[in-house]
């Protein structure tokens, strides 16, 4: 089973998504597999070449973008199909791609699915089936990498969760329902249940990043918990709207 080339269109158009039609005569101006997160000398050299092409004054804020990024692309290129297909992409490292194009200074790649394979979602017991491909998403893809990022530059895995659970509340409770017909809204509510019930010891904290951030935004806290430094990148960078050091 594979994402047809009409759902890699819909997610190309709404996303950062690789659709190999419309991008393939580009030239590639980078390319970074998945796994070289994983691993800390790999991502390293990963780290110093994203930091050189941002101009970027700090490692960790260097870092923390690079996690933002990875928190979209696992919303964007894993969670959505999920969601809005029931088709969630095989969970291997080694096929997927972040594949820049252009030269914009925000430095954000696709994301390809190198393979277009997929794992079919059935009705019947979805709460349990999108429960189980989402703590394996966590255990094989999200942690692994989360990990690899905080012991190489210590930037506190906290503030990476938070990142991560913005992405995903920015999809289920807002974005999705944009784009979705009335079936995939009614799909997409279900599936953000279930995402804020996941047990907080699967992402190794004391509570669900995802359930967390959105009981904040229920009570209208704006602002993040953490700081994500993005006024540490550059001259170009200032704080965020909703940045927890700024006053009210």
């Amino acid at each position: 089973m594979n994402l047809t080339l009409a759902e890699i269109e819909t997610l190309d158009d709404h996303f950062r998504y690789y659709h190999p039609s419309y991008y393939d005569k580009k030239q590639r101006l980078e390319e970074i597999r998945l796994d070289a997160f994983t691993d800390e000398e790999l991502f390293t050299a990963v780290l110093k070449q994203v930091r050189s092409f941002l101009s970027s004054e700090s490692e960790m804020a260097t870092a923390s973008l690079l996690s933002k990024r990875l928190g979209y692309y696992f919303v964007t290129g894993m969670l959505a199909p999920m969601s809005l297909y029931s088709k969630m992409p095989v969970m291997e490292l080694e096929d997927k791609k972040l594949i820049r194009i252009d030269d914009t200074k925000m430095w954000f790649p696709k994301w390809s699915n190198e393979s277009r394979e997929v794992l079919l979602i059935e009705n019947r017991d979805r709460e349990k089936a999108v429960s189980n491909h989402f703590k394996q998403l966590i255990e094989k893809m999200i942690y692994p990498i989360f990990n690899t990022i905080n012991q190489v530059t210590r930037l506190p895995m906290k503030t990476m969760w938070e990142s991560f659970a913005t992405y995903v509340y920015w999809f289920y409770e807002q974005f999705a329902h944009e784009i979705a017909d009335e079936k995939q809204a009614d799909t997409v509510r279900r599936d953000f249940r279930v995402l804020r019930e996941v047990e907080a010891q699967v992402f190794r904290q004391k509570q669900n990043p995802i359930d967390s951030f959105t009981l904040r935004k229920e009570e209208g806290k704006e602002k993040r918990k953490f700081c994500c430094l993005t006024y540490q990148l550059n001259n170009e960078h200032s704080y965020c709207k909703v940045c927890p050091l700024l006053k009210n």
